[in-house]
């Protein structure tokens, strides 16, 4: 039972952190690329490559 209790906190403390973290990063600088960036694949827009140029 007090296995529970630890996986059960652990849990609660991770997500709660998480979200905090990512709340304030999505109103400080933005965690979404661009529309332009996404229509265009954010792999040609981050590293100038294509990763599946085949792929139609």
């Amino acid at each position: 039972m007090i296995q529970l209790l630890g996986v059960t906190t652990i849990a609660a403390f991770s997500f709660s952190v998480t979200f905090m973290i990512m709340s304030l990063m999505k109103k400080l600088i933005g965690i979404r690329v661009s529309r332009e960036e996404e229509l265009a694949g954010i792999d040609a827009a981050s590293f100038g490559v294509e990763a599946y140029s085949t792929f139609e």
